[in-house]
């Protein structure tokens, strides 16, 4: 392996947390199944990080009540967040898409489902709405010292994605595995001189870990690998990375966004502020179906 690739390592630094109202001022259909949703507001500082190749730093959304729509935000005190008392609030994680600082305006995209607070929120979102936003508490930079980058993602790491495609080196090879329900969730992506994107369908039974393992069956110490899907999905990825193709730890980032069937899931990934809450159809994830 290379010295520059040596040297392309994780970067990680950390914020303090900070509470926000924030007021949705557009809604845009990316798909059937996906929303992006842009918030804004005076509350919206124009420092809020944003780095690049930080692509899957997040933020923690305050779900309104299901009924007024009034926004309760935990108190940030010296030992963390503090919940309001008798108030049972509904946060989830969702990864930063797009920051315009100028505009003052955070964009986040949601997979449509209507198994969670959060996903039934972004259902009915319109502009006028209100939802509560915390962090981020940090960010974790990925490397840029690759010639070769393969990506893989579900639905729930889309924004993910477009992040990668959008902010990694020109000169680097993408290879983007992406898989959805159907055709129909097949989008416009950002575009990458060096970008081969490849849509993988649910409903045909592509499957993911096999599209990425025939990708890279052994390390060739210019290859750098993320994955984030459902937790299941990826275990293989991981596995043969480290245990067959050779991939040294700083090489790879592979990590479930959340877990069929289980609500709750938590699984470490490297982030400042790791554990991501996860789970099931009821998911905090980057775009996760809660």
């Amino acid at each position: 392996m290379t010295d520059s690739v040596l040297r392309a390592g994780i970067t990680r630094e950390r914020y303090p947390l900070k509470a926000r109202t924030l007021t949705v001022r557009r809604v845009e259909e990316l798909s059937p199944g996906m929303r992006r949703i842009v918030v804004g507001g005076d509350e919206l500082e124009d420092t809020l990080p944003y780095t690049r190749l930080g692509v899957a730093d997040h933020v923690k959304l305050v779900i309104p009540d299901p009924v007024t729509g009034e926004v309760h935000l935990p108190r940030i005190g010296e030992r963390g967040m503090e919940r309001p008392a008798g108030i049972d609030l509904a946060i989830r994680d969702y990864t930063i898409r797009g920051f315009d600082p100028a505009a003052g305006e955070l964009s986040l995209d949601f997979v449509l489902h209507d198994h969670g607070p959060a996903g039934r929120w972004a259902i009915a979102a319109k502009p006028g709405d209100r939802i509560g936003l915390l962090g981020p508490r940090g960010t974790t930079v990925q490397p840029d010292g690759y010639a070769r980058y393969v990506i893989a993602a579900d639905e729930t790491a889309l924004p993910a994605t477009e992040r990668w495609i959008a902010e990694a080196p020109q000169a680097a090879v993408l290879d983007v595995f992406v898989l959805v329900p159907d055709a129909a969730e097949e989008r416009e992506l950002p575009r990458h001189p060096g970008l081969r994107l490849h849509w993988l369908h649910r409903q045909a039974g592509d499957d993911l870990a096999e599209a990425v393992i025939a990708a890279v069956p052994d390390d060739d110490g210019s290859t750098y690998v993320w994955a984030s899907a459902e937790a299941t999905s990826v275990q293989p990825v991981r596995r043969h990375l480290r245990e067959v193709a050779g991939f040294a730890r700083e090489a790879i980032d592979v990590h479930g966004y959340w877990k069929l069937g289980v609500a709750g899931h938590q699984e470490p990934h490297g982030a400042p502020d790791a554990p991501r809450v996860s789970g099931g159809s009821d998911a905090a994830g980057s775009a996760a179906p809660n």
